[in-house]
């Protein structure tokens, strides 16, 4: 994943975040549950993902990752965090 940003004078400025998850299968039963979310349109022009796709006999299945940890992207250069070479810095998000 990479968050885009930019700096003063409008140039991109892009700041990697690495995530460790683990993903899992969600079960049929949580589907309903969670296909508002997961399967709604993105832009006005599409249409809301027919949500029995994700069930037998569909092809498709919903999974999800639970992220057990979050670390940035940490210039060898930063003149408060830099190490002489990039590194990542773990953050806690709790």
């Amino acid at each position: 994943m990479a968050l885009a940003t930019a700096d003063p004078d409008g140039r991109p400025r892009v700041s990697p975040v690495y995530l460790i998850a683990t993903a899992e299968r969600l079960p049929d039963a949580e589907i309903g549950r969670h296909a508002a979310v997961a399967c709604r349109a993105r832009f006005p022009e599409q249409q809301d993902f027919p949500v029995d796709e994700l069930r037998p006999p569909g092809p498709l299945r919903l999974y999800r990752a639970r992220v057990t940890e979050h670390s940035v992207h940490i210039r060898g250069s930063d003149p408060v965090h830099g190490k002489g070479i990039d590194s990542r810095l773990v953050v806690s998000l709790g």
